[in-house]
């Protein structure tokens, strides 16, 4: 072994460091920002919030055609066969 190896008890006096600790501080610190924010006096225009609308819309919009493109192939995901289709000139008249 050669002489830059750590300890692996800690030094008396200290606690072993734990990244536990860590993300425990991260996290009381990340939620004492999203509970207690301090005043942002900023000024939203009429523009921005058309611009939201415009991107909910939008984004509903895109997901209705991403489903509707890909529709056989979710179906086949889930296991959904379509039902046995009738056979043809079985009444149905096409014209």
């Amino acid at each position: 072994m050669s002489d830059m190896t750590l300890p692996r008890q800690p030094l008396p006096g200290r606690k072993p460091h734990s990244t536990r600790v860590a993300w425990d501080w991260l996290g009381l610190y990340l939620a004492s920002v999203v509970l207690f924010p301090r005043d942002a006096f900023a000024y939203l225009d009429p523009g921005t919030g058309s611009m939201l609308i415009q991107m909910i819309v939008g984004g509903v919009a895109g997901t209705i055609v991403a489903v509707k493109l890909h529709w056989s192939k979710i179906k086949r995901f889930f296991g959904i066969k379509p039902l046995d289709a009738p056979e043809s000139g079985a009444g149905h008249d096409r014209r």
